[in-house]
């Protein structure tokens, strides 16, 4: 097992900025001299010309293609080339707002410093040209282009800004310093102070910081960087009666591991339910953190036995693609809704709203969806381009419950409908995103980047298409629908391997499924009807067999969290001599418990007068159901009572008052302590003197309005008195 890798990711994107010191216009289009151009036929050469342009050019270059037209596909877009398409730059992406849809742009970056080889006199001249797949049917159909960098009037930059952080420290317990450069500039980000971030109180999640530095010379430049702070599982606090154990989180199918110290230095338990105790001390503190193991998940056999399905057409809409379970329920994805059946599909669907990036963690039978942090997003209504940073809890209604765990890389999902596979494991969550395989574990965060691979796969009517993920114990396996045969495939991702799990004769479009390991049942989705029945959007499930083994070993992860205990204490006082003529002596047990109980009898009064020498037992229960006990002697004296120590009584002046007050003795007295308690029993204020002193003032901070108990204490005697702070 490792000692304890915790989650910290630091992207380092440099991008300069110059004090004043940037171009950005947009292009002037050579055929009409305006900054639009029309696209009139295929393969189009649209050419732009920029003036006034600086020399000294450094850093990222970025030119800006608006596109407008037929440029909602991935193989839609234009190509961008030096002045008369000599120098291929690059390509733009193409319009996330779908074909003929309102304008969308996006950069295509270069080095900088290539402009001043590129201009002449200031100016500077692009080619775009559309692909052959752009169409010309929209009503519609132009383009934009807008060239910005950074350039310093006092020539090439000595030394560029950078900016790194210290990567030792974490988590959101310890603060992280950054390395910065050229010295004497400016870092800015949340929790910083200098060169130091400190993540106390921040949730985890990405952010973002910005050092701007001035070199030798004059010149300013920038560097950005953004931090992960690794996802943690959240603090708990429990109310325990002293001296007892106590169960800790006790969910079947989620692991932790807990320490004594919040380095993890020692380790006290890794298990799904945990009982910590005998708590003699209070608070005490523990750790906990995420627990993540591989275990084997392997399904085995897929079978057409015990077949039962259900038409969601009405409660959907068109199929989509999209399938999901937990431990009562399975969901669908339509056009319209997503509908939710209990495991059986006995029962009408319940309509929720479409949620394209849902899928399920088999091992702890929760759903989540994707989810983009910067944005606040989910993937929605055929995504493009959702690169998803995070994922997020879902209830049984779909909707977010807020607990967003931050991944360690972002997951780029590219342009392409259809093109990837969301691969729903045990414990982990495997994509396909079109080249590349990642395994993220769901309760960390933590991103797996497994190799490039190529599916062959049944395309879906949605941007993915819904498998398993499996582990035999040492390779990763993705389990999808084959795209030339009726079947359900297993990738073995280290051998590269591709093996047949069923033997379908018509399963119609089938390109979600998922596997339940409670009920062993594979729930699919097809259209129309299939050998298993069905007349238009059907959902069913048939009899599956999978191995699952737990992996006796495992691996720290994420972030920790802290467990406080605490137990109640009643405390009723000192032992206390009172003289006759104060009686009747007030012992108080505090407010706030469901019981109380003097001396055997259960009268549920927070107070309890003594008139005489006489043993207090007093006994309460707690918001724990604790019984709290406690003890106090309180003896009766013939002594003479403060307002016999002096000439005249004891005065306490002016009353009601605003907080100051006079207490005056007609003898002066000595050695004497003064407290006020409001009705809670909270001490407000406390003070002593020493001298003889016939008037004590007393001037408190702060008094709210109301009534309040002033205790006197001369020597061994005690008095009370109340007054009014208006």
């Amino acid at each position: 097992m490792k000692n304890y890798s915790l989650m910290f990711v630091i992207a380092l994107f440099i991008g300069f900025g110059v004090n004043a010191q940037t171009y950005d216009q947009f292009g002037v289009a050579d055929a009409n001299g305006t900054q639009y151009d029309t696209i009139v036929q295929y393969n189009d050469t649209l050419t732009f010309t920029f003036t006034g342009m600086p020399l000294g050019a450094y850093g990222t270059a970025h030119l800006w293609v608006y596109l407008e037209g037929d440029f909602g596909d991935g193989s839609e877009y234009v190509d961008v080339w030096d002045g008369p398409v000599t120098t291929m730059i690059g390509s733009s992406e193409n319009n996330s707002n779908g074909d003929c849809g309102p304008i969308d742009s996006s950069a295509v970056n270069f080095p900088g410093a290539n402009l001043d080889t590129w201009q002449s006199a200031g100016s500077w001249s692009v080619s775009l040209i559309p692909t052959s797949a752009v169409d010309l049917f929209c009503t519609t159909q132009r383009l934009q282009v807008r060239l910005t960098y950074d350039y310093c009037i006092f020539g090439t930059p000595v030394e560029y800004a950078s900016v790194i952080a210290d990567t030792n420290q974490v988590c959101n317990h310890t603060p992280t310093n950054f390395t910065v450069a050229p010295a004497g500039g400016t870092l800015v980000g949340p929790g910083v102070t200098g060169t130091t971030f400190d993540p106390a109180g921040l949730a985890p999640g990405v952010y973002n910081f910005t050092y701007t530095g001035t070199d030798a010379i004059g010149c300013t430049t920038s560097a950005s960087t953004q931090v992960t702070i690794g996802n943690s599982p959240g603090n708990m606090a429990y109310l325990v009666c002293e001296g007892d154990d106590s169960p800790v989180l006790g969910n079947p199918n989620v692991e932790y591991a807990y320490a004594s110290d919040i380095n993890f230095t020692t380790i006290i338990d890794t298990a799904y339910g945990y009982v910590y105790g005998p708590i003699v001390q209070s608070p005490d503190v523990i750790y906990y953190s995420n627990f993540s193991r591989n275990d084997m998940f392997v399904i085995d056999t897929v079978t057409n036995d015990n077949s039962a399905v259900i038409d969601h057409n009405s409660t959907t809409g068109d199929d989509r693609g999209g399938i999901a379970i937990t431990d009562s329920t399975v969901y669908v994805i339509g056009d319209n809704n997503t509908a939710r059946y209990d495991l059986n599909l006995s029962t009408a669907g319940v309509s929720l709203p479409v949620m394209d990036g849902l899928f399920s963690d088999l091992k702890a039978k929760k759903i989540y969806t994707l989810y983009d942090m910067s944005t606040a997003t989910t993937p929605s209504n055929w995504p493009l381009n959702f690169d998803f940073n995070a994922i997020a809890e879902l209830d049984a209604d779909l909707n977010l419950t807020g607990a967003v765990i931050p991944l360690s890389q972002t997951i780029p999902m590219g342009d392409n409908i259809g093109h990837g596979v969301m691969l729903s494991g045990y414990g982990k969550l495997g994509i396909y995103n079109g080249s590349e395989v990642y395994v993220v574990d769901v309760l960390s965060g933590i991103v797996d980047s497994i190799g490039q691979y190529t599916f062959d796969y049944y395309y879906s009517e949605n941007w993915l298409d819904w498998g398993n993920l499996g582990f035999n114990g040492t390779d990763w396996i993705a389990y999808y629908r084959d795209w030339n045969f009726n079947q359900i495939v297993a990738h073995n991702l280290t051998t590269d391997v591709v093996t047949p799990v069923s033997q379908f004769s018509s399963v119609s479009d089938m390109c979600s499924f998922t596997y339940h390991p409670d009920n062993d049942r594979l729930y699919f989705h097809y259209e129309g009807s299939g050998q298993f029945g069905g007349s238009s959007e059907t959902l069913g499930y048939i009899d599956a067999s999978a191995t699952i083994i737990d992996n006796p070993t495992g691996d720290i992860v994420g972030c920790p969290s802290q467990i406080e205990f605490t137990f109640n204490t009643l405390d009723l006082g000192n032992d206390t001599i009172i003289c006759q003529a104060d009686a009747p002596f007030v012992v108080e047990a505090g407010f706030g418990y469901n019981s109380y109980t003097w001396n055997g009898n259960n009268n549920n009064w927070n107070i309890y007068p003594v008139s005489q020498t006489e043993t207090v037992v007093a006994s309460v229960v707690d918001d724990a159901n604790c019984t709290l006990t406690d003890t106090i002697e309180v003896t009766v004296s013939n002594c003479a009572s403060l307002e016999e120590l002096a000439s005249d009584e004891l005065a306490i002046y002016p009353n009601p008052n605003t907080g100051s007050f006079n207490v005056a003795f007609g003898t002066p007295v000595a050695n004497g302590v003064i407290e006020v308690v409001d009705m809670n029993g909270k001490v407000c204020h406390t003070q002593s003197w020493n001298e003889l002193s016939a008037t004590v003032e007393v001037a408190t901070k702060s008094l709210e309005p109301g009534m309040y108990i002033v205790t006197i204490g001369v020597d061994n005697t005690i008095t009370k008195s109340t007054i009014v702070v208006q």
